[in-house]
């Protein structure tokens, strides 16, 4: 009877050492499995939290550019009406339209702080309103020059004048042009887009 046993016990043994190897190499097989779609789930979290980011950064430089074209557009406004003839504003047509723009310039340097914060607002002017503590930034310079010179205005046509707030502006949009660094945002979004691709493919 047990030589009959034998074999029998053996074939178990046998089945039952190839099903622990198959269950230990399934079980390998599902953790690795596991570990690739973690993998695969880690860089595509990665990845929105990358383009999530650039989204915002971009949003914040489109604030940024509409704000510099309203200021342009402003300015162009300021420089028109300086070199304007005085016919074409009788009476308190000139005020009107000079308080306008000099309201309008005195709200975009206001905006203009929201987006380019003073400096050095923790050590200077502590007692002052937080909009006005600190430094403002050299580009918000320009448009103070230019309100000054538009609220100044009392005649028509001021070419002296016109040309002042023609070279502000100019300055205006060469600062700009280094703030918002046109080049270096399309480098960005060209990298950003490329390494969603490719962590897609």
């Amino acid at each position: 009877m047990e030589k009959l046993l034998s074999p029998l016990v053996s074939i178990a043994t046998i089945a039952g050492a190839a099903v622990a190897v198959y269950s230990a190499w399934d079980s390998r097989q599902s953790t690795r499995k596991q570990e690739r779609e973690g993998e695969k789930q880690r860089l595509e979290t990665k990845r929105q939290a990358a383009i999530a980011a650039e989204l915002l950064h971009t949003r914040h430089v489109e604030a940024r550019r509409a704000w510099v074209n309203d200021v342009i557009d402003m300015m162009g406004r300021a420089i028109s009406l300086c070199r304007s003839d005085d016919t074409l504003f009788p009476g308190n047509d000139l005020l009107r339209e000079r308080e306008h723009i000099a309201m309008h310039l005195s709200s975009l340097l206001d905006k203009g702080r929201l987006l380019f914060p003073n400096y050095a607002h923790e050590t200077y002017g502590a007692k002052k309103p937080p909009a006005n503590r600190g430094f403002r930034e050299p580009i918000l310079e320009f448009i103070f020059e230019g309100y000054a010179e538009v609220a100044a205005l009392e005649r028509l046509p001021d070419p002296r004048r016109a040309d002042a707030i023609f070279e502000i502006r100019r300055n205006f949009v060469g600062h700009a042009q280094e703030e918002l660094d046109p080049r270096q945002q399309q480098a960005r979004l060209k990298a950003v887009l490329g390494d969603a691709l490719t962590q897609t493919d």
